[in-house]
């Protein structure tokens, strides 16, 4: 119990002659230091202690004697959650801050694609072949050599793999194309041209769009599907210039009960394609066909993708609309009508930076 009145007067009293003799204090209100009691005259001076400025007690005065003793000071932060004092002259923390692991190798680009029905798979990278450079291509060791319907190009490229004997010859995928009529004739000339029993691909060209939903192209999908069934074709595919006529060409043919599956689909497609490319490389993607991009750089438009390209400040004009074609799953085959060289198809096939695959994607037109 606190005592009051004459025992408070006492307890204080014993208290400070306590602290004389030991310099501690003994009294009941200790955080405050030794005061006088209400009921002690306030005009006595018996009591009165006088404190330095700031300090209320004995207490606080002897913290702050120990502080100033040992040179301690409160220790402030940085926004980095580093003492002030750890700080050198630069304005740099002596304690390195934790470096962060390495971000992972990206994720290599495929070279060649499975194709659904056939053992060989598709380069990632391919060439139009014309009259003129048909030898030079297979010098070269471009595996997918394309003869786009063109019967100069596929004689010469008949000539040009006839010396190399079968196992070689196995190694390259040779395609090329057919119009709308006579497509059994048509296809039998162009495998005698290019010397082999067995094409890998034949795609049927569309070049009107008066033709995509007419009666003409539903004929014509049915003498492809003859082709495979007779041994004579291993894959069969669309060829359309025009992305527009492409989307409804494969919808009609896909449409077709039980006929033959599309393998790929060949059409235009870089930078400056409209929009409609992304749909409909959903659309093959759903229906298991295998894109491949005609004209990857730029074609007749080759001059502003080019000008267009090299404002994002690319090392390399076609690496960089080659990678993006083959990032999104699509091959490729250029052609020396948009300025191609054979020497491009040996470029370095490796992920773009994602920024320049946005404004990639930024530069195609609405439909």
């Amino acid at each position: 119990m606190t005592p009051y009145g004459k025992d408070r007067q006492m307890q204080m009293t014993m208290g400070c002659e306590y602290r004389k003799r030991t310099g501690a204090c003994g009294c009941y209100n200790a955080p405050y230091g030794c005061r006088p009691d209400k009921t002690t005259d306030n005009k006595s001076n018996i009591f009165k202690i006088s404190f330095p400025q700031g300090t209320n007690s004995y207490r606080e005065l002897r913290d702050n004697s120990e502080r100033a003793n040992t040179n301690t000071k409160e220790t402030v932060y940085n926004n980095d959650g580093i003492p002030v004092g750890l700080t050198n002259s630069n304005n740099s923390s002596t304690h390195p801050k934790p470096v962060p692991p390495p971000a992972p190798p990206p994720v290599p680009l495929p070279l060649r694609y499975p194709m659904e029905g056939s053992l060989k798979l598709l380069p990632a990278v391919g060439w139009q072949c014309s009259a003129s450079d048909a030898a030079h291509a297979v010098a070269w060791g471009v595996c997918y050599l394309d003869a786009g319907g063109n019967a100069d190009a596929e004689s010469s490229l008949g000539t040009a793999l006839g010396p190399l004997s079968q196992d070689k010859r196995g190694q390259f995928f040779l395609s090329t194309s057919v119009g709308l009529h006579n497509v059994k004739v048509a296809a039998e000339a162009s495998l005698a041209r290019l010397a082999v029993d067995k094409l890998d691909l034949l795609c049927l060209c569309i070049e009107d769009s008066k033709e995509v939903g007419s009666d003409v192209l539903i004929a014509a999908w049915s003498e492809m599907a003859a082709l495979v069934d007779a041994g004579r074709v291993s894959l069969v595919g669309l060829r359309c210039a025009d992305i527009v006529m492409a989307k409804h060409a494969f919808e009609q043919v896909v449409r077709i009960p039980g006929s033959v599956k599309v393998a790929v689909l060949q059409t235009a497609m870089h930078p400056l394609v409209p929009k409609l490319q992304r749909m409909l490389l959903g659309a093959c993607r759903r229906n298991r066909c295998q894109m491949v991009a005609l004209d990857p750089l730029g074609g007749v438009m080759s001059s502003d993708a080019l000008k267009k390209v090299k404002a994002l400040e690319c090392e390399e004009f076609a690496e960089v609309l080659f990678s993006y074609n083959v990032g999104r799953g699509v091959a490729v085959l250029p052609s020396a009508a948009e300025g191609g060289t054979i020497e491009m198809t040996s470029k370095l096939i490796r992920p773009i930076l994602p920024d320049h695959r946005f404004a990639l994607d930024g530069l195609a037109p609405q439909a």
